[in-house]
């Protein structure tokens, strides 16, 4: 069974991946897919990163905040072509402005709080 990190690390492999098969206005096959994403998944981002550009892709350009500076960001025009959010609350945000495409939303992650006693 894969651990949490590696199935994070598919989920957005699959992710770049889906962004490069965009729709014709998307960016051109070598742009870089800019991924807008939690500042809590830098390290496992980067990792997935360094992988996609090995496997002969542009590398990823990447904008770590907090998912509501990111949500703000776009909301004023900045262009991203993945929007990882740690809030589904800010995905709604731009869902409700419509400027996600709904058939492109899906949910990547998900955290559980765990208690450690002695």
């Amino acid at each position: 069974m894969l651990g949490h990190g590696w199935r994070l690390a598919l989920a957005a492999a699959a992710a770049f991946a889906l962004a490069a098969c965009g729709p014709k206005e998307a960016a051109a096959p070598d742009a870089a897919v800019r991924v807008f994403a939690a500042s809590s998944l830098t390290d496992v981002l980067k990792i997935v990163g360094d992988s996609y550009a090995a496997a002969g892709h542009p590398a990823p350009v990447f904008n770590f905040a907090a998912s509501s500076e990111l949500a703000r960001q776009i909301e004023h025009g900045a262009e991203a072509d993945i929007f990882i959010s740690a809030d589904e609350a800010w995905m709604n945000y731009l869902a409700e402005r419509n400027l996600i495409d709904p058939a492109t939303r899906a949910t990547l992650l998900s955290n559980t709080l765990v208690l450690i006693a002695p």
